[in-house]
């Protein structure tokens, strides 16, 4: 249970962490937007520019504030569910202590599997927990099977006195006892030949060993997809990293134009656009490749410790 408060409690604050760096992309969005706008206005005022292209950039503008209000709902809903993972009062609105995301390194994206798995299989405590389950099922299986055998052991005792003799004569009195001590067995339910509390038992256990058999195979899946999340995100961190360094370029270069024909406008526009997305898929990348360490740390037992700790 404390793995799992953990998992999610790191998932929340990276989603919350995400959320507020795609608030940020989005008001940086929409300032160079609005910026752009306002160059777009004074240039038709001035009669170099067509007017259609400045409603152009104002449509975009105004979708980036929608975009915007959206991205502030996200990160004040991410807020709220964090507060509810740490219990603490919703009404506060949490915010990330740096919204600028690194990675974090719980496990080596070039990590053996099977040592991971090996790992895994002796320190989950969920196979601790089913282990005790069987060995709770194989006592009550041998307590169905060989109890019955056991007898019950009684004793009994009868003590008193007997006397008597000749009329008129001497009486003669003595002390007088009995002891019996004997098994027993019990025939029937609870007892000998009770195959139905036999059979439960024997299918008890067979159920129990069958779950740790299941167990065993969920626990390895969820090690080689961890796994596998792990090394795909890191590598979608990297594209990632260098489609923004290409949209940051295109954008600077179509900015240096400094024209406002049709085709200007346009390639601006969504030059723009492709430095938004690429940025928010940057961020929502290293945002998920985080969440994908602590579920890694989660699915080999919770032994790797935080950076820091």
């Amino acid at each position: 249970q404390r793995q799992d408060s953990t998992l999610s409690a790191a998932q929340g604050y990276f989603e919350l962490a995400k959320a507020g760096a795609l608030v940020d992309v989005n008001r940086e969005a929409l300032k160079t937007s609005s910026d752009y706008q306002q160059q777009l206005h004074a240039a038709v005022s001035s009669g170099i520019a067509f007017k259609g292209d400045e409603l152009r950039v104002q449509t975009r503008t105004e979708r980036y504030e929608i975009t915007l209000r959206q991205a502030l709902e996200r990160q004040r809903v991410a807020a709220a569910e964090l507060a509810l993972i740490l219990h603490l009062d919703s009404t506060v609105e949490l915010v990330p202590r740096d919204t600028l995301l690194v990675p974090i390194t719980l496990f080596e994206t070039n990590a053996a599997m099977h040592t991971l798995v090996e790992q895994a299989l002796r320190t989950r405590p969920e196979l601790k927990q089913n282990q005790a389950l069987v060995s709770a099922a194989r006592a009550a299986r041998n307590g169905a099977v060989y109890g019955p055998l056991i007898p019950s052991v009684g004793a009994q005792a009868f003590g008193g006195g007997l006397g008597g003799g000749p009329d008129g004569g001497p009486n003669n009195f003595g002390a007088e006892g009995d002891y019996l001590v004997g098994l027993s067995w019990r025939i029937g339910p609870g007892g000998l030949f009770d195959a139905g509390r036999v059979n439960a038992g024997k299918a008890r256990l067979a159920a129990a060993q069958l779950g740790e058999a299941k167990l065993k195979d969920t626990i390895t899946s969820q090690v080689v997809v961890s796994l596998a999340r792990v090394q795909s995100l890191w590598a979608q961190i990297a594209l990632a990293q260098q489609n923004l360094a290409t949209a940051t370029e295109t954008l600077r270069l179509t900015r240096e134009r400094k024209q406002y024909g049709v085709g200007v406008v346009l390639e601006d526009i969504q030059a723009q656009q492709d430095l938004t997305q690429s940025r928010s898929e940057y961020l929502t990348a290293l945002a998920e490749y985080n969440k994908a360490q602590y579920a890694l740390n989660k699915a080999v037992g919770g032994q790797q410790a935080p950076p820091g700790n």
